[in-house]
């Protein structure tokens, strides 16, 4: 791992650089932070409409793959986006909608009464604290504390470290911090890096004549940052972190510039009827 900063940050040019017209395409992307802004409200993230024309556009054309890998459920990451044609990874990996895969992991959903069970509990201790909400993901849970105010941070801390001790000592389940949000997961040797590779192997396609790209944004996408050192992984946001990507974007807005300068390069005439035509980018991001 090396510290963010000292990434290359990723050009319009050198992202067109890595594609050339006689490879297909294989680009994996997580959604919250990468494909979209972070939100107090995490069920206010919607894909803006252009931004979702460009990944339509993309996914139709031949040779070109798009699968959303998010730790939101299948459920919610399918109806948020909603694109005929991409693939779709929930649950860090747990759930898989491809082409090819419909898959939940068994493991995890052995599990799914404990996971009801803490959210009865996490609720009862939580209720008191204005701004914290559990999310039950079915193969796992979140609890936000993203509009948690200041003043109530202690006692949510206290209550927090109360559970963990029981959670941990369950040793069916994990349980971690993200982006103002404390996860809790199933104890297993998964992960989106498992469950993307499972995915790539089985497309079938000459692998040398693929080129596989990752955009990231959070803890969770290490896994595949680092099985993937060949290819091109990019982390989007946070520069301040160790990681194992090699190369980095300032924000989603980034991201989005680098998908819209690969339409225009591979097929320049596909505007989508709603969207107003746009150029390539050629300042870096």
């Amino acid at each position: 791992m090396r510290a963010a900063s000292s990434l290359p940050v990723l050009t319009c040019q050198g992202f067109l650089n890595h594609y050339q017209a006689d490879r297909g395409l294989h680009l994996y992307s997580d959604f919250d932070g990468t494909l979209v802004a972070l939100q107090s409200d995490p069920m206010a993230c919607q894909l803006a409409p252009r931004q979702a024309a460009t990944l339509r556009a993309l996914a139709a054309l031949p040779g070109v793959r798009i699968t959303i890998v998010s730790g939101r459920s299948l459920a919610d990451l399918r109806n948020r986006i909603g694109i005929a044609g991409l693939g779709y990874v929930g649950n860090h990996g747990l759930e898989i909608a491809t082409q090819s895969h419909n898959f939940v992991h068994p493991g995890a959903l052995a599990l799914t009464r404990n996971f009801a069970q803490w959210q009865r509990t996490l609720q009862d201790k939580l209720q008191d604290l204005p701004g914290a909400w559990i999310e039950n993901k079915g193969l796992s849970l979140s609890i936000h504390y993203r509009n948690i105010p200041e003043d109530y941070h202690q006692e949510f801390r206290s209550v927090l470290e109360e559970c963990t001790h029981s959670i941990r000592e369950d040793r069916q389940l994990l349980i971690g911090d993200a982006k103002q949000v404390v996860e809790i997961r199933p104890n297993l040797p998964w992960t989106k890096g498992s469950a993307i590779q499972v995915i790539d192997d089985s497309i079938e396609a000459d692998k040398s004549k693929v080129r596989r790209v990752y955009f990231g944004d959070d803890i969770s996408d290490e896994d595949a940052f680092a099985q993937w050192q060949n290819d091109l992984t990019v982390l989007v946001g946070e520069a301040d972190r160790p990681t194992h990507a090699n190369h980095r974007l300032a924000d989603h807005l980034g991201t989005h510039r680098l998908l819209e300068a690969l339409l225009a390069r591979i097929n320049p005439c596909r505007i989508d009827d709603t969207e107003q035509a746009f150029s390539l980018p050629s300042q870096k991001i």
